[in-house]
């Protein structure tokens, strides 16, 4: 019972700080969180890349959402714009973009309505977008059914089925 207290605010301090560090100007983190990111067919410096992942629906408090590997949760940034990701660097060690080495390796499941699609990364890389929004993890869902990251700073949010983030200000994305 103890251990599991101390487990959970362990993870709580982990939330606290990367919620700080990733709503800071330009969404760039000053603080590499501990928490496991998730895992695909292999992982590169800023992401995660998924090999055969079907997208599937989720159900939390604030309605349907996307999920991607391991049934984690998948998030898009309002500070995104055009065909480009504004999470690099630091950011993307927090908020780990799904990957792809093509768009054939990710298929909508039952109810993702939003078109697939890829973009290119500053490094090359090919990040998958939902309803033309670049689709995240975040570090600090450590396990399935987790929204840690919904609203963080206002600018984080859960993907909807098509795409768009769920509580996100209408107009918060910049395209």
């Amino acid at each position: 019972m103890e251990r599991t207290r101390i487990a959970r605010l362990a993870g709580m301090l982990a939330v606290a700080a990367l919620v700080a560090a990733c709503g800071q100007s330009g969404g760039a983190a000053t603080i590499v969180p501990t928490a496991a990111t998730p895992t695909g067919a292999g992982t590169s410096a800023a992401g995660t890349s998924a090999a055969g992942l079907t997208l599937e629906i989720e159900t939390a408090s604030v309605g349907d959402y996307v999920a991607g590997k391991d049934g984690k949760a998948l998030y898009i940034f309002t500070k995104d714009t055009g065909n480009a990701s504004a999470c690099t660097g630091s950011c993307a060690t927090s908020w780990p973009p799904l990957m792809v080495t093509a768009l054939g390796d990710v298929a909508a499941g039952t109810g993702v309505t939003g078109a697939l699609a890829t973009i290119t990364r500053d490094d090359g890389s090919l990040q998958v977008t939902l309803g033309g929004h670049p689709l995240y993890y975040f570090a600090g869902d450590t396990a399935a059914g987790q929204t840690n990251g919904q609203a963080v700073n206002q600018v984080w949010y859960l993907t909807a089925p098509d795409g768009k983030g769920i509580g996100a200000p209408a107009g918060g994305r910049n395209y």
